[in-house]
C-alpha cells in the first residue's frame, strides 16, 4: 500500500485530513497571492508578503478550515454566517498578532490608526472585510475548491501532498531560524544604545577633552549602528519588506534614543 495512501484513513472533525490539507494550501496560496497584490500595488513594486520562504500566509489556510469545520450548520443562513466569521477572523488574527508579537517582541501589522481597533492587532474595517469576504468564500469560492480536491483525489495526490508537508515543515523551521537571527541583530542595536549611554554618563566625571570624547564615542557607535543596519537590510530584505511594521519601529527608536542622548550630552 502507497504510504500516501494513510492520509486519506486520517480524519478531523470527521472531516478527511487529506482535504483538509488541500484546503490549507489552496487557501493559504491565495490568501498570499491577495496579500502580495495588495502590498505590491500600495508599494508600487514586488512585496513577496509571505510568512515562510514559500507563497504561503499560513493564517489565511487556518482561517479557511476554521470556517469549513465550525459553519456547516449555518452556512445556509448568510446573516448568522457573516457574524461567525467576522467574530472567528477577528480572534484568529488577534491572536496571530498576540503569539507573533510575544514571540519575537515587536509588531507586525498596525491597525492602532484605525477606527475602533484593539491594540492595533484588529480594527472594525477589516474584521467587516473577513466577514464579508468569508461569506463569498463559502457560497462560491470552496465548493468549487471541493470539485478540485475530489478530481485530483488520488493515491498519486496522497503521496505529493506528504512530500509538500515535509517541504513545508522544512520552510517553517528555515524561516524561524531566520527570524531568531533577525530579532538577534535588532538585539544588537538596542545594545548599541545601552552602551553609548554607559559611555556618555561617563564623560560627566572628564571636563577635558569631553567634547572629542564624545565626538569619538558617536562615530563608533553611528558605523556599529550602520552595519547591523546594513546586515539587517541585506540579509532579510524579504521580510523588512513584507512585514515593515516587524523592524521599522524598533529600529526608528533606537535611532532617536541614540540621538536625544548625545544631544542631551552635548546641552550638559
Amino acid at each position: 500500500m502507497p504510504g500516501g495512501i494513510y492520509l486519506k484513513y486520517l480524519t478531523l472533525f470527521r472531516a478527511d485530513f487529506y482535504n483538509l490539507f488541500f484546503y490549507w494550501i489552496v487557501y493559504s496560496f491565495l490568501g498570499w497571492a491577495l496579500e502580495t497584490i495588495y502590498a505590491s500595488i500600495k508599494n508600487k513594486k514586488f512585496i513577496n508578503r509571505g510568512f515562510l520562504f514559500g507563497p504561503l500566509c499560513p493564517v489565511y489556510g487556518f482561517g479557511a478550515l476554521i470556517l469549513i469545520l465550525f459553519s456547516n450548520p449555518i452556512k445556509n443562513n448568510i446573516f448568522s454566517l457573516f457574524l461567525f466569521a467576522t467574530v472567528a477572523a477577528s480572534a484568529l488574527e488577534y491572536f496571530t498578532g498576540y503569539i507573533l508579537e510575544t514571540a519575537f517582541k515587536t509588531t507586525w501589522w498596525d491597525y492602532s490608526h484605525d477606527f475602533l481597533n484593539i491594540k492595533g492587532r484588529i480594527c472594525i474595517t477589516f474584521s467587516i472585510l473577513w466577514g464579508i469576504g468569508s461569506v463569498i468564500f463559502m457560497k462560491y469560492i470552496h465548493p468549487i475548491i471541493i470539485n478540485i480536491s475530489d478530481i485530483i483525489s488520488t493515491n498519486m495526490g496522497y503521496i505529493i501532498l506528504q512530500i509538500i508537508f515535509i517541504v513545508i515543515i522544512v520552510d517553517l523551521l528555515f524561516t524561524l531560524k531566520s527570524l531568531t537571527n533577525l530579532n538577534n541583530l535588532l538585539s544588537q542595536l538596542n545594545n548599541v544604545y545601552i552602551e553609548s549611554k554607559f559611555a556618555l554618563e561617563h564623560l560627566k566625571d572628564f571636563k577635558d577633552n569631553k567634547l572629542s570624547s564624545q565626538e569619538y564615542i558617536f562615530q563608533q557607535v553611528k558605523d556599529r549602528y550602520e552595519n547591523i543596519l546594513k546586515s539587517i537590510k541585506c540579509r532579510y530584505s524579504r521580510l523588512t519588506n513584507a512585514f515593515p511594521q516587524f523592524t521599522e519601529m524598533k529600529i526608528n527608536q533606537i535611532a532617536l534614543d541614540i540621538k536625544n542622548k548625545f544631544k542631551s550630552n552635548g546641552d550638559n
